[in-house]
């Protein structure tokens, strides 16, 4: 989301890719915007339920697993993980990676 500088102008349609993404105006959307894409490299993940998630990617990834007052086995200490596998998320907790929150 963009922050907005200057007021909306509906009647004079300024021309800008975020005034076009905001009024959703195809026509201006077209005009105006480009799309900068890039092939991602990182880790897959995908919801299975209760809590898992399974993940791969080429190499094994360091997660930061966080919960609010507690520091049992390692966690809040970065933790080693193979390149493929399923991560259960302890409930009120998270787990950080280089490219992804859970």
């Amino acid at each position: 989301v963009c922050p907005f500088l200057k007021p909306i102008d509906r009647k004079g349609r300024m021309k800008s890719c975020a005034v076009a993404v905001f009024l959703q105006e195809q026509e201006g959307i077209q005009r105006n915007c480009r799309l900068d894409s890039k092939k991602w490299t990182g880790i897959d993940l995908f919801y299975i339920g209760g809590r898992k998630w399974g993940y791969a990617g080429k190499d094994n990834v360091t997660i930061v697993l966080q919960c609010p007052g507690k520091r049992i086995g390692g966690i809040g200490l970065p933790q080693v993980l193979p390149a493929a596998g399923v991560i259960k998320i302890p409930r009120l907790c998270s787990a950080t990676s280089d490219e992804w929150v859970l």
